[in-house]
C-alpha cells in the first residue's frame, strides 16, 4: 500500500520511509515508551497494516539489520542485545534504531522484527 503510493506519485522512497518514520515516533511515543493513548489505536492495527509498518521501518533501518547469534545478535562484527525497553524478538531477524553502550554490553533500542525474507 505504501509503496504502491509511493511508486504512483513519483517519490523517493528512502526520504518519505523517514519522515514517515519521524512522524510515528513522535506521534506514538514519548522517549522511548509507547504512549498509552496510543497502544490500543496499534493493537487495532489489521495484520496486513502491522506487515506495511514492518516493511517500512526494515526499508528505514535496513543499515541497522541485527542477526540472531547463539544468545544474543550480531551485528557488525559485534554481539549486540535487545534493551529491556525493547521486544523480545526471540531469534528473529531484526532492525534496530540506535545501539547503546553499557556498562558491559551493547544493546539495541527500538526494535522491529523483519521477515527472513526481506533480507536481500
Amino acid at each position: 500500500m505504501i509503496k504502491m503510493f509511493i511508486d504512483k506519485n513519483n517519490v523517493n522512497f528512502n526520504s518519505e520511509a523517514l519522515k514517515m518514520n519521524n512522524y510515528l515516533l513522535k506521534k506514538f511515543f514519548k522517549g522511548n515508551k509507547l504512549k498509552e493513548a496510543h497502544k490500543s489505536q496499534i493493537s487495532n492495527l489489521e495484520n496486513e497494516e502491522k506487515i506495511e509498518l514492518r516493511r517500512l521501518f526494515y526499508k528505514v533501518y535496513s543499515n541497522n539489520l541485527a542477526i540472531p547469534n547463539t544468545d544474543c545478535y550480531f551485528y557488525q562484527n559485534m554481539n549486540v542485545y535487545p534493551s529491556n525497553s525493547s521486544i523480545d524478538p526471540q531469534d528473529e531477524f531484526v532492525v534496530f534504531e540506535y545501539l547503546s553502550q553499557g556498562n558491559k554490553k551493547v544493546f539495541m533500542k527500538n526494535v522491529t522484527i523483519i521477515e527472513k525474507e526481506w533480507v536481500v
